[in-house]
């Protein structure tokens, strides 16, 4: 990922509150989150009659709502990757 890329969603998720291990660990999430819904609709692995587009707008509504309440770590401060 590119650095200004990184720095962006790690600027984002600071708005949630979010500080280390637990920024690392939501930049995983949602990096693993979009890749593998990207790869999935890339391939045409959803074949549901339902529309892709709303279920990625619930998809991030409720990576919204994880976000806003997310079980925030005891662990002390680390590097983010």
């Amino acid at each position: 990922m590119l650095a200004s890329t990184v720095d962006t969603t790690y600027g984002m998720l600071r708005g949630y509150g979010l500080t280390e291990p637990d920024l690392t660990d939501a930049v995983r999430l949602l990096r693993s989150t979009f890749h593998g819904y990207l790869t999935l609709e890339a391939e045409g692995g959803f074949g549901h009659p339902r529309e892709v587009r709303r279920s990625w707008e619930r998809g991030v509504q409720a990576l919204h709502v994880l976000l806003e309440h997310w079980p925030r770590s005891e662990e002390g401060d680390e590097h983010h990757d």
